[in-house]
């Protein structure tokens, strides 16, 4: 009689736990979903930022301040005389500036223009065109007129 009172609640306590256990199957599911969902999302997170930070410590070795987009064209282009439009400066990533120069030229072949481009482009830190309008010329070869707008960033300090 003993025996079968010790299987009955037995049995009794291990429906209970089996039912238990099976109510709390579909919020164990959600729930590490959600924590699937949350570690990629930190995956992805972390490889942004170390991204970023790659990008960071590359212009960090450059030098604080860039060269004036003036000098560059004189480096490329010594015949040349740009048409100095405006200067601008902004706020980038903590610790650095974005710098905007629009600039215009009359009367430039295509291969010094060519040649601006790729010196520009080498310069640490590089000067890259955000926008550009191009007006051909009759004579073959040469632009008319070209204006671009170009820019770069300045460390603000010696940290990044």
């Amino acid at each position: 009689m003993i025996l079968c009172a010790l299987a009955a609640l037995s049995l009794l306590t291990g429906a209970g736990l089996t039912i238990h256990a099976l109510s709390n199957v579909a919020p164990s599911a959600r729930l590490i979903e959600k924590r699937q969902r949350d570690a990629g999302a930190l995956a992805e997170l972390k490889k942004t930022f170390l991204r970023n930070r790659a990008i960071l410590d590359h212009y960090g070795s450059y030098p604080a301040t860039p060269p004036r987009f003036e000098a560059v064209v004189r480096s490329a282009l010594p015949s040349v005389t740009p048409i100095i439009r405006s200067t601008d400066t902004r706020p980038a990533v903590p610790g650095w500036t974005a710098k905007t120069v629009k600039i215009g030229f009359t009367d430039i072949t295509g291969a010094d223009l060519a040649r601006l481009m790729t010196v520009a482009a080498a310069e640490k830190p590089p000067w890259t065109a955000l926008e550009g309008t191009l007006t051909a010329s009759p004579a073959a070869g040469r632009l008319a007129k070209v204006e671009l707008v170009m820019e770069t960033v300045e460390r603000q300090d010696s940290g990044n």
